[in-house]
């Protein structure tokens, strides 16, 4: 095969594997999984729910990638969206990732097709990013695209490229590819590429997986300026006799140092220079991350429950917890993050690696130890390796992140071994090939293979109880023949092949063992059945309406696709102060506790483990751990059960339309419409600006205490120094909004007296007040309004939504660009490539 031919096929396999879902009305969002709720699941009937793991795709990317899509085709910058949790920054939302490129084709196709086409290109661009870096490591071209298939077939990527998360791991084999370039070149076009890949891993929409892959990649150029030097004293010493020995021998370390620094500099300066770049979006990410409710809480739990060596069973079987897409799974919490099967074969071969002769020095295999190790015991939650997640830009990294890097590892070993296979491969080439060698071969494949069938069958043994009382034991045991099957496959190639036959076949087993298995991880839904016009969305026309559904009735974020404004909203950046201020109305809003110890720990069910583990983490813990569990852990989602004790609270949201089934609606609400399983309920006369002649000044910690002793009506709580009442008290304040885009809205209030004018929209530090054109800063009014001091007089009031991070990050991107054109300008014009 030729270098051409490998990257061809990574390229059609790509096409291949998605390609289906263009055909009969099909799309990659699981559109099904809609009708399990209602408005669709009783004005549509006819849709059965699909089993599907990726929902975040239909209740979060997809309605931002629709207000994302409208906002432009208004020629307006979405900066902010007032249609989830009553106001919240959409730009600075890392999770959005409207600077990576792959985001602008959902602007160029309909969404039903777009999503597709970027899932089809993240499999395309992990798949040839992998086979060029395992090219750049002199693998052949079979042995690189049997690491690329491993790599990017592995049932980890596939189930997570419908998250943010993916778009790291895709670019991370590039980013490697580039880092050795630059090493090579030391030119400053390539530490362009190289600086823009790292831009990219910024913009990419996943923090947390931003840091590994940063650390990573430097380790990485670390470890290959440290072997420069050597491998250039071996290279000029090879024309006598013990020269490498003498040379390395005679280079000092101050010299070696020396040596090192213009590919150190080289580096560092790509690293600073994508950080100046991305800095519009990372800076108001960090101001928007500082509101949200994401720094709160025990470090521990932010990153997940420690691994137990249970957890890589399914390195060995396919799912054997299970499979959401089956509605089956039963393992550790969270199905992308379990999801370790990256053929069996790979395991087999991956010990081969270290076969190779040159790997005193080869920088590769050391890197590729490091990752392995490094990640498997911060994933295991080893103590000493565990501390690295307290230091400072990890704390908020869960474990999780550091899955891609082991399937990374491992799917380069197996290149490598494989690589060594086919340049040494027994069997039918015996007479070219030593019988030492072929029994080494035998050997090393008992000590692979075997273990690993050792660790299935204790596997089944520890869980067999399991396995009968969920009725999966048939399943499990089909999954474990596959890989079994598979594993004999690639034994059998091994020892019997020849070196011909071997290239053409063990990348092939390999890629149709992951195919089988990963194939089936996306949904095909119906792309009919995607959003469909809604009955409900008449009953509500006014495109500024704010609706509070509750009970499974339009799911946070859904509204968002019909145009609708919902208090609610679901997204692990949510706001603190909408959570703590909905909390107050629902004290139960946030617990997972309470669903915790109730589960039944007497009897099997899909749950044991999880509460098995979270015993073993609170008993650890404590009490920290337990607050935290009851008062905020589910705080991605702010669906409040009932309106409790401080309905005045509720009041405060003005939430015009409410959607319930059969509970009784808060005071007030009148019946607007009934759908039968549902009905719409209205409070006439919902306002969403007042002035406030009374207010009550309090320290932020004590805003909500002092909120419920307030009158609420007549008298608001600020977190601001005012000055004292002055005007006539019996002037009637008249209100009026005349201008409204998504980061600027305009209101006209005459009144009689000094006061404050509140716009019951959610605060955050972003928004600017200009009073008749000057500047009046904007202040939390009831914790979690807008409020503006104004005098007695008629105003024209403005808030322009300008957080100050975004033009400080706008600056330092400018800087950043302007840094590296004017050092590839500068290498343009010199004769030979410039050295940083």
């Amino acid at each position: 095969m030729s270098h051409r031919a490998g990257l061809l096929t990574c390229i059609l396999i790509g096409v291949l594997f998605f390609a289906d879902a263009f055909f009969g009305g099909r799309t990659l969002v699981p559109a099904g999984f809609l009708y399990q709720y209602e408005p669709w699941r009783s004005e549509l009937p006819q849709f059965r729910m699909e089993k599907a793991e990726q929902f975040d795709l239909l209740f979060q990317f997809y309605p931002w990638a629709q207000f994302f899509k409208n906002a432009i085709s208004t020629g307006q910058i979405p900066l902010w969206t007032q249609d989830n949790y009553l106001g919240t920054p959409f730009f600075a939302n890392p999770q959005t990732a409207l600077l990576f490129p792959l985001t602008w084709i959902h602007l160029l196709l309909p969404l039903r097709y777009s999503f597709t086409v970027v899932l089809m290109l993240k499999l395309i661009l992990a798949l040839a990013g992998m086979f060029l870096f395992l090219r750049e490591q002199k693998l052949s071209p079979e042995a690189s695209l049997l690491g690329a298939g491993v790599f990017s077939l592995s049932m980890h990527t596939v189930a997570s490229l419908a998250f943010p998360y993916s778009n790291v791991t895709i670019v991370f084999p590039w980013a490697l590819l580039a880092a050795g370039r630059l090493l090579q070149r030391r030119s400053a076009s390539a530490m362009a590429v190289f600086s823009g890949l790292l831009t990219v891993i910024v913009v990419a929409g996943q923090p947390q997986s931003t840091v590994p892959a940063y650390l990573f990649i430097g380790l990485f150029a670390a470890l290959n300026i440290i072997a420069a030097p050597l491998r250039n004293s071996d290279a000029r010493a090879e024309s006598f006799p013990g020269g490498a020995r003498f040379q390395r021998a005679s280079i000092s370390a101050p010299a070696r140092r020396m040596r090192a620094l213009p590919g150190l500099t080289a580096i560092g300066a790509a690293f600073v220079i994508a950080l100046l770049v991305s800095a519009i979006q990372w800076l108001p990410s960090y101001e928007y991350f500082l509101e949200s409710m994401v720094p709160v809480g025990p470090r521990i739990l932010r990153s997940g429950f420690p691994y137990s060596v249970r957890n890589f069973l399914n390195f060995l079987i396919p799912d054997f917890f299970g499979n959401p897409v089956r509605q089956d799974f039963w393992g550790f919490p969270g199905y992308v993050d379990a999801a370790f099967y990256s053929s069996i074969g790979a395991v087999v071969l991956a010990p081969f690696a270290f076969a190779r002769r040159e790997k005193k020095n080869d920088q590769l295999l050391w890197f590729l130890a490091l990752m392995l190790a490094i990640s498997l015991l911060l994933l295991l939650g080893v103590p000493l390796v565990e501390n690295l997640l307290n230091l400072p830009g990890l704390r908020q990294v869960r474990r999780a992140k550091f899955v891609f890097l082991v399937i990374f590892a491992l799917a380069a070993f197996a290149a490598r071994g494989a690589d060594y296979l086919f340049s040494r491969s027994a069997g039918v080439d015996a007479e070219a090939t030593s019988s030492k060698f072929s029994s080494s071969i035998l050997a090393a494949l008992a000590v692979t293979a075997l273990p690993a069938g050792a660790l299935a069958v204790l596997g089944f043994w520890q869980f067999r109880d399991y396995l009968v009382a969920l009725g999966l034991l048939k399943s499990t045991i089909f999954q474990a023949a596959h890989s079994g099957a598979f594993l004999l496959l690639t034994v059998f190639a091994v020892l019997v092949l020849s070196r011909k036959w071997l290239k053409a076949v063990l990348p092939v087993i390999l890629l149709v063992d992951l195919l089988i298995v990963s194939f089936s991880l996306n949904a095909r839904g119906k792309s009919r059945a995607l959003y469909p016009p809604l009955q409900v969305v008449d009953a509500i026309p006014s495109r500024n309406a704010r609706v509070y559904s509750f009970e499974d009735i339009l799911p946070a974020n859904t509204a968002m696709v019909y145009g609708i404004e919902d208090v609610r909203g679901y997204d692990v950046m949510t706001p603190r102060r909408v959570f703590e201020f909905l909390r107050e109305i629902d004290p139960h809003l946030g617990d997972i506790y309470s669903w915790l110890i109730n589960l039944d720990t007497k009897r099997i069910h899909a749950q044991t483990l999880l509460r098995e583990d979270a015993d073993r983490a609170i008993q650890k813990y404590g009490a920290e751990l337990i607050d935290y569990l009851k008062t905020s852990a589910s705080y991605y989602s702010v669906t409040i059960g009932a309106v409790r004790d401080n309905v005045g609270f509720f009041d405060l949201l003005n939430v015009e339309y409410l959607l319930l089934s059969h509970a009784a609606p808060p005071r007030d609400y009148v019946l607007e419409k009934n759908y039968g399983p549902y009905a719409v309920y209205r409070k006439p006369g919902s306002e969403r600006a007042r002035f406030y002649a009374h207010w009550i000044e309090s320290e932020p910690k004590d805003v909500l205490r002092r909120m419920k002793f307030a009158d609420l009506k007549n008298e608001i709580v600020v977190e601001s120094r005012l000055p004292p009442f002055s005007g006539n008290p019996n002037h009637p304040c008249v209100i009026q909004e005349i201008g409204r885009s998504l980061n600027h809205t305009t209101y006209q209030v005459e009144t009689g007296q000094s006061g404050i004018f509140v716009n019951f929209e959610r605060y955050s530090s972003g928004w600017k007040a200009y009073v008749d054109g000057r500047y009046q800063p904007v202040f939390p009014a009831d914790y979690l309004f807008r409020g503006v001091f104004l005098t007695a007089g008629k105003h024209k009031v403005e808030l322009r939504y300008q957080p100050s991070s975004l033009f400080r990050g706008m600056m330092l991107s400018i800087l950043g660009t302007v840094a590296l054109v004017v050092c590839l300008v500068w290498a343009k014009y010199r004769k030979r490539p410039v050295a940083v």
